[in-house]
C-alpha cells in the first residue's frame, strides 16, 4: 500500500519536474483550436498541418499550437490535454 503511494508520488513529482522543462522552453501559453463539424454547411477551412488553419480567401495559414480538424473526437483533445489537467487537479499549475 506504501509502496503504491509512493511511486504515484514519485510518478507526480517527476512528471512536473519534465513539463515544467518543457514549459519553460516552449513559453507559459499554449493556443489550442477545435474546429467542430456542422451538418449544415460543407467546411470551409483547409488544414495545412497540426499547428495550422487556412481559412477561405487568405494566402498565410493562421497558426496554434495544435489544431484539431472537424473530424477530430472528443477523446483525441481530451488525450492530448491529460497531463495538463493532471497537473492542475494536483496544484502544480
Amino acid at each position: 500500500m506504501i509502496d503504491d503511494h509512493l511511486t504515484a508520488f514519485i510518478t507526480a513529482i517527476v512528471d512536473s519536474f519534465v513539463c515544467c522543462q518543457l514549459q519553460d522552453l516552449r513559453g507559459n501559453i499554449r493556443v489550442f483550436c477545435r474546429c467542430r463539424y456542422d451538418s449544415r454547411t460543407k467546411c470551409c477551412l483547409q488544414f495545412p498541418s497540426e499547428t495550422e488553419i487556412l481559412p477561405p480567401n487568405t494566402k498565410k495559414p493562421f497558426q496554434f499550437n495544435r489544431v484539431f480538424d472537424v473530424k477530430s473526437t472528443q477523446e483525441e483533445v481530451l488525450t492530448l490535454l491529460e497531463l495538463r489537467q493532471r497537473r492542475i487537479k494536483t496544484g502544480w499549475e
